[in-house]
């Protein structure tokens, strides 16, 4: 899967960990859970429509372990940076979705990334999230596949270092057992530079996959350590106070990533009858003083970014969402996510209106372990 951009916060770590993530300064290219189905269910009632063949058969063939050679370009005179790692790709929510987990080492240093990709019905889009250790922001970017060329390209929209908007280009090519990818940077005008390829070959199924090693990593900050309680595995129960959508029970593991930075959030179970999945991934993002949340499950709800603020003295997490209410409109609505020290949590979705507004959904969750 693709890096992230633009490193931010932790000047301190910048240094040892720029391999991996690129800026542009003067136009040159330089090295430098919550109650994830609370808010899905609500967004929309029933299953989410089935890919296309074509995002099926672009989730099989990222599937599997993949060894993985990375070259950044570095300064002018400099060699590129060369790292080695490892991928693991598994589909997920039957079909829906594929995540990554990505393996390697930063000058000694354990370095993980997470990602996930998925179809935007409602776009006709691929959506992808990139998470990594050497920055506390995620990253969801955007594109299309041609199957005729093999092609993935997609395209991040973000900032340069003076603040300035700008388009990143990401492109990945398979070629039978292997893919390519390459990331591209705008330069001073208008002319890409490729910043960065990772060229992966496929693993045989009978080779056998290196288990992630290392102790588990610590809460990335004091932010992030305010969430430690909603960590372990959770049997989580989701009631729909519409009636437009069928009851969820399902399992939830909620794990640290990427060197304390996120959250990785993952429900299995049921919706009603049928089988229900959810993945979330949740982080601090120094910069806005917010918490961030991007979830897709299959009941439907697209991979977007929402914003949350914790009250310390309530153990309250409150995101605000936008939800559609069926004729094309928008109900906007607060999730306020509240857990104790005995492990039980409770999440109330909220419509938003003057002096209280209706109960949308309520989610209870008790830890297991």
């Amino acid at each position: 899967m693709s890096k992230g951009l633009a490193l931010r916060g932790r000047p301190a770590r910048a240094k040892a960990l720029l391999p991996l993530r690129v800026l542009l300064v003067s136009g040159a290219v330089v090295l430098s859970a919550f109650s994830v189905a609370a808010p899905a269910a609500s967004a929309t009632p029933g299953p989410a429509a089935a890919p296309p063949a074509a995002a099926t058969d672009l989730f099989r063939r990222f599937a599997g372990t993949w060894d993985a050679t990375m070259q950044v370009v570095g300064p002018p005179g400099q060699p590129p940076a060369v790292l080695n790692g490892i991928e693991i790709n598994t589909t997920g929510g039957g079909g829906l979705w594929v995540t990554g987990d990505f393996r390697s080492q930063i000058e000694g240093r354990p370095f993980q990334g997470h990602a996930l990709l998925t179809w935007d019905t409602a776009s006709g889009k691929f959506r992808r999230l990139w998470a990594d250790s050497t920055s506390p922001v995620f990253w969801i970017s955007e594109g299309t596949w041609d199957p005729k060329t093999s092609t993935l390209t997609m395209w991040i929209e973000t900032k340069n270092s003076g603040g300035n908007p700008v388009r990143w280009r990401e492109e990945t090519v398979f070629q039978d057992e292997g893919r390519i990818f390459t990331m591209y940077v705008p330069g001073p005008t208008t002319v890409e530079a490729a910043a960065m390829t990772i060229t992966y070959h496929r693993r045989p199924t009978t080779a056998k996959v290196p288990p992630a090693g290392g102790p588990a990593p610590a809460p990335a900050g004091p932010e992030m350590a305010a969430l430690k309680g909603i960590l372990g595995v959770f049997s989580t129960r989701v009631e729909d106070k519409t009636g437009k959508t069928e009851d969820i029970k399902a399992t939830e593991t909620n794990t640290w990533c990427c060197d304390g930075q996120f959250i990785v959030s993952e429900l299995s179970g049921t919706a009603g009858k049928r089988p229900y999945a959810a993945q979330a991934v949740f982080a601090w993002d120094p910069e806005q003083r917010r918490y961030q949340r991007a979830v897709v499950d299959t009941a439907g709800a697209p991979l977007e970014r929402a914003e949350g603020l914790f009250d310390p003295a309530t153990t309250t997490l409150t995101f605000h969402l936008d939800l559609p209410d069926g004729r094309g409109g928008t109900t906007h609505a607060n999730e306020a996510v509240t857990w104790k020290e005995n492990g039980e949590r409770t999440s109330t979705v909220t419509e938003e209106a003057t002096g209280g507004g209706k109960i949308l959904k309520t989610t209870r969750s008790k830890k297991e372990r």
